[in-house]
């Protein structure tokens, strides 16, 4: 079994000082020249270590083709690799919109018996990831060359939240079950497209555009609602939840802010003439009522109430955002001392 493993989807960029260099693409120069560009510029292209999870687990970020910088895993076994590429790509995706590109059949964690070095070439990471896996091609090593751009401050706020959920079960599936439903139906908006934007858009919206809509989404709507409904369960360490344990869920965490009387402000359900502002307990039994009546159980002909719309998908995909955030705030305090912020490596 391999010790490290590169995720692919993200490209980190050589960090150097307040400057940030992305990889030069398509320029038609050799690995070495381009480590000597780097050089005049006062920059020595070299792997850096981000976070240390446990004594053999850890995050680092390695360069191949000089400044092609990648996620490396180091671990003992698949699972926990898998276990801590998933927080990654669950942390990029929700907070930061960076989305992983899992429309290819390549596996998304590449495995290798060595680190990647700046002075690899396209050829030499190859041969590399075919010494572990001979039936890699060139098109493994081409999915490592995109995807999104991760810059230094997504970078410190991912290793900061990664090093206070990390051994929180809960809340990592918690989080793979909203990145699956975010992969299902996109809901990520930054708060200046939202207020600028989609909600004065979604406001002129007619009644039979958004039933046009949820014909043509109906089973995209469906299964990313009940994906983050798991998500919820999942959080409170339920496996199914009914109306009945609803009252007793919250004794099951012990996060800030998270109980059963807490107010949740509505963002998007608001456009269903739905109350803006409802209890946490409440607003889980609408969406179970949803899930219950609609989403899980294939009711064919279902109240039009209780039909799931872009508004009940990203509401339910916001509440639970905003649960693991507070779950994060709460370990964030519970370990850092007064005056004190944890920081991950230097780079």
């Amino acid at each position: 079994m391999s010790k490290y493993y590169l995720l692919s989807s993200y490209h980190v960029p050589i960090f150097h000082g307040n400057n940030e260099f992305p990889a030069q693409v398509g320029l038609q120069v050799s690995v070495r020249e381009k480590l000597a560009f780097y050089e005049q510029m006062g920059v020595k292209v070299k792997n850096k270590p981000l976070l240390k999870l446990t004594s053999e687990t850890k995050i680092g970020i390695v360069y191949h083709n000089a400044d092609f910088g990648h996620f490396l895993i180091t671990s003992a076994d698949r699972a926990t690799a898998y276990h801590v590429a998933n927080l990654i790509r669950g942390f990029l995706g929700v907070f930061c919109g960076k989305t992983p590109d899992d429309s290819r059949s390549d596996y998304f964690l590449q495995e290798l018996n060595e680190i990647p070095q700046p002075i690899w070439t396209e050829s030499d990471l190859l041969s590399a990831l075919k010494k572990f896996n001979s039936k890699n091609h060139e098109f493994a090593v081409r999915k490592l060359f995109g995807g999104n751009i991760i810059f230094k401050q997504e970078l410190i706020q991912m290793a900061l939240f990664l090093k206070q959920i990390y051994q929180q079960s809960n809340i990592h599936e918690s989080l793979d079950h909203l990145l699956e439903s975010r992969l299902l139906f996109y809901g990520y908006m930054v708060g200046s497209y939202l207020d600028a934007y989609y909600f004065i858009e979604r406001e002129k919206i007619d009644d039979w555009e958004m039933e046009k809509r949820y014909f043509e989404n109906k089973y995209r709507y469906e299964t990313a609602f009940v994906a983050a409904f798991k998500g919820i369960e999942r959080y409170f360490n339920n496996s199914f939840i009914k109306k009945s344990n609803i009252s007793t869920l919250f004794d099951s965490v012990n996060y800030e802010y998270v109980t059963f009387d807490t107010i949740y402000e509505r963002s998007h359900e608001v456009f269903l003439k739905l109350p803006e502002n409802i209890k946490y307990g409440d607003v889980i039994k609408h969406f179970l009522n949803i899930r219950n009546c609609t989403a899980a159980h294939g009711n064919k002909n279902p109240p039009k109430d209780f039909w799931v719309s872009e508004d009940n998908v990203f509401e339910i995909q916001r509440f639970l955002k905003e649960l693991i955030w507070k779950a994060y705030q709460t370990s964030n305090l519970s370990t850092v001392k007064p005056n004190q912020s944890p920081e991950p490596n230097k780079f």
